[in-house]
């Protein structure tokens, strides 16, 4: 079994969109080189195929919860590819950092 995600209508695919990003806004990020999965041309002129990796799966949670919280895509995307906990100079004296925290500090801090 892989850890890829692949097509449209894909579980995984449609986990990473309830991170509260639509189908579109990855179309749109992908388009502007945020996003880079990797794209499989099919034939006959069809829509391209997207595999994420997983590294890139958590690129696209991390930047749909960075820009549900008021950053630019292009912010966001800096910032989720950042590895965790290393801060990110957005700007004078605009610095974010990244860190993981346990499933139970998310829910607490979400109710």
């Amino acid at each position: 079994m892989s850890n890829r995600v692949s097509g449209r209508n894909n579980a995984s695919l449609a986990a990473m969109l309830a991170e509260g990003v639509s189908y579109r806004q990855v179309d749109n990020w992908v388009r502007r080189g945020f996003l880079h999965p990797e794209i499989t041309s099919t034939k006959n002129g069809g829509r391209d195929v997207w595999t994420w990796p997983p590294a890139e799966q958590l690129v696209v949670v991390k930047m749909a919860r960075l820009v549900a919280a008021g950053l630019r895509p292009e912010a966001a995307e800096r910032v989720a590819r950042s590895p965790s906990g290393m801060p990110v100079v957005l700007g004078p004296q605009i610095v974010i950092s990244l860190f993981p925290l346990r499933t139970e500090q998310t829910e607490a801090m979400a109710s």
